[in-house]
């Protein structure tokens, strides 16, 4: 199912952010990155698979942001926002 994961009313110049989403089924310190972009990323997402959806600030840029994820499976789409759970793994 294609899945789009988005920040929300992103501003840029004012804080920084990079989304990435990584492969989950190597634990988060060996994870491969499957795709980055700067305010979103859609990418196919396969069933019973893991994944890390990252979100980080580019040259150490930091900040508060709201994430949202919207995934589309055979033409009906749902969504999932707000507090998706954070974690800081360091």
């Amino acid at each position: 199912q294609t899945a789009n994961w988005r920040l929300i009313d992103a501003v840029p110049t004012q804080v920084n952010h990079d989304v990435m989403v990584l492969d989950g089924a190597l634990g988060l310190v060996t994870a491969e990155c499957l795709d980055w972009g700067h305010n979103s990323i859609e990418f196919e997402a396969q069933a019973g698979q893991s994944y890390y959806l990252v979100v980080d600030g580019y040259d150490n840029d930091a900040g508060p942001f709201e994430a949202m994820i919207e995934c589309e499976s055979d033409g009906e789409v749902g969504a999932s926002g707000g507090s998706l759970g954070a974690s800081d793994p360091f």
